[in-house]
């Protein structure tokens, strides 16, 4: 039968060059993950390490020196089919368990770290077995102050976190856990309650975390098997070392004595160790009183913490202990408060407080001349006032305790007042006196912790803006009627066709240059409805070379159809001339309707005109006559002047729009009737109509151009949004306090590099126990005006 065991293969490793990617490619093959070969990996790891000191180049031939170290190394891989361990810990002949303890053991030297663990089991009979069950060997770490006794520290930090691998995966019930080391150093560490620096002080907390001070034992460096895992071993020598056993006195039937001995071994610090923090006795002046406790008050963003903190200082204090404090009382509080004021005017009013003790009149210079301050029973600075003989006043509206303007307990007393109603400035402050204190230059703080105050910019900030930005080119070249666009729905308009109501809109087309527009009727807001209404509008109009809109459904869904009937034309030349006359479409920021101003003016002036011709019409119309009204209705619109300069001239003749789509002056001709049959233009009068056309286009340069170039509103600049602030975004079908808060991922300047618009990351609730959102969160693009900073 097979011996049930396990074992390392040496055929599977091929030769590699001896450079440092050979090295390391060979090296990393040793698939190891229990760490029965440490001590033999670990000589590999040191010479890859030698290596990476002296050259980074990976395809170099390793330098001389290294060259027979590594060809030992690689000399003994052939040993590895000698190396047999028995797969279960627990040999076949022996008895039923009745105890089963683990120990560990760490060791430390110039070569590496190493900790290895080991399980000891004692049948019913008082058999011993021992037997290795899992190491971790390091090399030393290539950079910070490396000492032993940092190391030594580091390999029990190693064999702490080996023993809740263990304690988490055996199924095995362990009665006792023991460590083992050979460094009295780190022993006298973990066994004194003494401030160390930062590294020792970190570890050393790590190991307290997982293990008590009674089971850290010591061991003579020739017992301790971690030895051979932190300096290195062939392989070929482990079979006959202590290594898979583990040292001796394990197989002791009680090593209860050893244990006992050990703890009376002296675990006592050395007075010069460098790893202990020196206290140093600093005698205080006048000038230097409470300096050191004023300095730490910065660090609390609260007054409730802040007046806390202090009630548990003063009850160590008292007790010169930090297991017997309890929740402070209201007189434990009320007397930190006191001391914390204290201490604030003893380090801004010492010149103050020392004139007043000594009877003396204040200094001419001192801020505080013009209140009378006065120091009460308690030592507290207090306003005298004129306010003294009140009887409907309280003790402390009538004497209010003197804050100083630049320290944080201002900051934080007005916080906690203006954080219970978060109203506005001037409330706080009253607040803030009305509780008994009086704050120097309380105005000037208030209003800026107001300013900055989250949850008050979430119930009554502000949104944001920009100055309104340039005027695109597509409104200031010269082109002809209706090639540069803008298109929006409007309605709706209840029509009567038989027996049935329906619904029908409007579909509005301005022209950026000339601003003449064109309505198209639609039966409903679907895709197909808006291709219709645009080809008929191409075939009246002619070609377009942009056309701008807004987010609707109807928009995006013509855009997409229409893109993907092109993709899939396979005719070259019907897609070369779909090409040369193709639209661009180009969509304005989502919810940003003041962009569409262009169109949104126009359909404001097509509902004025609108409700009069619709007024004339009594009863139901059908969709036939509304398309009537509506094409009235544009040439209407169309005839309007497009300045104002020559309207009390009756000599001139205003500019209208009509004029640069027909070039004819007169407005539409009236409904049938009687009228005028004369044909007021003859064909050979063509170049006639060619002049007059051409000086009302420089007519609209000169006095309709200047007027729109004026701002109306947003005059100035804002500061831009950036990347990781925090805003809430405007949802008016919301109250204010339900709006969704969201951080910016991407700002867009614009050509004055000013920031309009902005990409933003909707916050989301669903976090899994990590913190970490569950679901993808939403990413929505908004205009400036529909967001409100937050931080």
């Amino acid at each position: 039968m097979k011996e049930d065991v396990l074992k390392f293969t040496a055929k599977e490793f091929q030769p590699k060059p001896m450079t440092r990617r050979g090295v390391l490619s060979t090296v990393s093959q040793l698939y190891d993950p229990l760490g029965f070969l440490a001590p033999f990996s670990l000589k590999g790891k040191n010479i890859l390490q030698k290596i990476n000191k002296v050259d980074d180049d990976w395809n170099k031939e390793i330098p001389p020196g290294l060259i027979q170290l590594w060809k030992e190394w690689v000399k003994e891989l052939g040993n590895l089919d000698d190396v047999l361990i028995p797969r279960c810990i627990k040999p076949t002949d022996f008895g039923p368990t009745a105890q089963a303890e683990l120990h560990h053991f760490c060791d430390a030297s110039l070569s590496g770290i190493g900790a290895c663990s080991y399980m000891r089991l004692i049948d019913i009979n008082g058999n011993v077995h021992t037997w290795l069950l899992l190491t971790k060997s390091r090399v030393l770490p290539s950079k910070g102050i490396i000492t032993v006794p940092r190391l030594e520290l580091q390999g029990a930090v190693v064999a702490t976190q080996l023993h809740s691998i263990l304690k988490k995966e055996l199924n095995i019930k362990v009665n006792q856990a023991h460590f083992w080391m050979d460094s009295e150093i780190v022993l006298a560490y973990l066994s004194n309650e003494k401030k160390f620096h930062v590294y020792v002080a970190n570890r050393v907390r790590e190991i307290k975390m997982t293990t008590k001070a009674e089971q850290w034992h010591h061991v003579s460096t020739s017992e301790n098997p971690a030895d051979i895992a932190s300096r290195g071993l062939d392989c070929s020598k482990l079979p006959n070392s202590m290594w898979f056993t583990g040292p001796t006195f394990l197989m002791q039937r009680n090593i209860q004595s050893r244990l006992q001995n050990d703890r009376k071994l002296a675990k006592c610090i050395a007075d010069n160790d460098p790893e202990v923090k020196k206290i140093k006795e600093v005698k205080l002046t006048k000038t230097q009183y409470s300096t050191a406790i004023y300095d730490k008050l910065p660090k609390f963003s609260s007054l409730k913490r802040l007046i806390t903190s202090f009630a548990y200082l003063q009850q160590i204090a008292r007790k010169k202990s930090w297991s017997a404090i309890s929740t402070p009382t209201v007189t434990q509080l009320e007397y930190a408060k006191q001391l914390v004021i204290k201490i604030t005017q003893r380090k801004h009013f010492w010149t103050e407080l020392d004139a007043l003790h000594k009877g003396q009149t204040l200094p001419a210079t001192s801020s505080i001349i013009g209140l009378n301050p006065y120091i009460d029973k308690e030592g507290i600075l207090r306003i005298g006032g004129r306010a003294t003989k009140s009887t409907t006043l309280s003790f402390e509206e009538k004497h209010p305790i003197i804050v100083p303007k630049n320290c944080h307990l201002a900051k934080l007393l007005i916080r906690d007042v203006h954080n219970k109603a978060h109203l506005g400035m001037g409330y706080t402050l009253n607040m803030v006196r009305q509780s008994g204190y009086w704050v120097i230059s309380g105005t000037r703080i208030t209003k800026d912790i107001v300013k900055n105050c989250v949850v008050c910019k979430k119930l009554r900030g502000s949104f944001m803006q920009q100055r309104m930005g340039e005027l695109s080119e597509d409104r200031l070249q010269q082109t002809t009627p209706f090639t540069m666009t803008g298109i929006d729905c409007f309605g709706t308009f209840t029509v009567k066709e038989r027996r049935t109501m329906l619904k029908r809109y409007g579909l509005l087309f301005t022209c950026f240059y000339s601003r003449a527009i064109h309505i198209e009727v639609v039966d409903d807001l679907t895709t197909d409805a808006f291709i219709n209404a645009l080809r008929c509008f191409l075939a009246i109009r002619g070609s377009v070379k942009r056309i701008y809109c807004d987010h609707g459904t109807n928009f995006i869904g013509g855009i997409n159809e229409m893109n993907r009937q092109f993709t899939t034309m396979t005719n070259e030349e019907v897609k070369r001339y779909f090409i040369n006359r193709r639209i661009e479409f180009i969509t304005t920021t989502p919810t940003a309707s003041h962009q569409g101003g262009v169109w949104e003016r126009q359909i404001r002036t097509v509902r004025s005109v609108l409700n009069q011709a619709m007024s004339k019409y009594q009863g139901q119309i059908d969709t036939a006559s509304l398309r009537t009204i509506l094409f009235e209705v544009a040439s209407i619109v169309n005839h309007r002047p497009l300045s104002t300069m020559h309207l009390n001239n009756h000599e001139e003749v205003p500019l209208t729009p009509n004029a640069l789509l027909t070039g004819k002056v007169e407005s539409t001709p009236p409904p049938p009737g009687d009228f005028d049959s004369e044909e007021r233009y003859c064909k050979w009068r063509w170049k006639k109509v060619q002049a007059i056309a051409e000086d009302f286009w420089n007519c609209w340069k000169v006095e309709y151009l200047d007027n729109i170039t004026k701002r109306q509103k947003w005059t100035t600049s804002q500061s831009n949004l950036k990347v990781g602030d925090i805003v809430m975004i405007v949802e008016s079908d919301q109250p204010k306090n339900s709006w969704r808060l969201a951080v910016i991922e991407e700002v867009f300047h614009g050509q004055d590099d000013l920031v309009r618009k902005a990409t933003v990351k909707v916050a989301t609730k669903m976090l899994d126990s990590k913190g970490k959102p569950i679901e993808k969160s939403t990413v929505l693009q908004r205009p400036v005006q529909k967001l409100v900073k937050l931080l």
